[in-house]
């Protein structure tokens, strides 16, 4: 009789995100910054640690915390062209319990390719609308970050991505916490 003062909650998973943008690149240079056996892979040249702890499992802890450990464990792997991994952190994150993010490389001309990521997230419980309305815009911008960072990383390096991380931490403040 009093269903309708319910709040409608929404499932664990999966929920889908992605985003894609344009790098001046090759594809084999590309995924090579993307390849977790690489000792290119951008993370670990950011100096994040990345260590194999079994065929096709790593461990990343990054700087930002580096009490939380990611368990990354590739499930997709086409050399040069796709890399697909199930990332898992411990502790688990808010509201997040598993994440599946797929790269994929197109080279549409001669040093210029598409980087596009899908990423699938599964979430630990239900949540209310409104908690899941808040993760899908964190989590939209977290993925439109990704492949932006990916992105200055392959065309102007790690001192690139330093400053937009520092512009956007600076710019996350000024809006959570207005002057007024």
């Amino acid at each position: 009789m009093f269903s309708f003062f319910r709040k409608e909650r929404v499932p664990t998973g999966p929920h889908e995100f992605g985003a894609e943008t344009e790098v001046a690149r090759k594809a084999d240079e590309l995924f090579s910054l993307l390849d977790l056996n690489s000792p290119l892979y951008w993370k670990r040249q950011m100096g994040d640690r990345i260590e194999k702890i079994a065929p096709d499992t790593f461990e990343m802890v990054i700087k930002q915390l580096p009490d939380v450990r990611f368990t990354l464990s590739i499930t997709e792997y086409e050399p040069g062209r796709v890399i697909a991994f199930e990332a898992v952190s411990e502790p688990r994150m808010g509201r997040l319990d598993r994440a599946i993010e797929r790269y994929e490389i197109t080279e549409f001309e001669p040093g210029m390719s598409r980087l596009e990521l899908g990423m699938t997230v599964f979430f630990q419980n239900e949540l209310k609308l409104r908690a899941f309305q808040d993760e899908q815009v964190l989590l939209g911008i977290s993925t439109f970050n990704a492949v932006e960072k990916i992105r200055l990383f392959a065309e102007e390096g790690e001192q690139a991505v330093q400053v937009a991380d520092e512009q956007l931490i600076v710019g996350i403040d000024k809006v959570i916490c207005p002057d007024s």
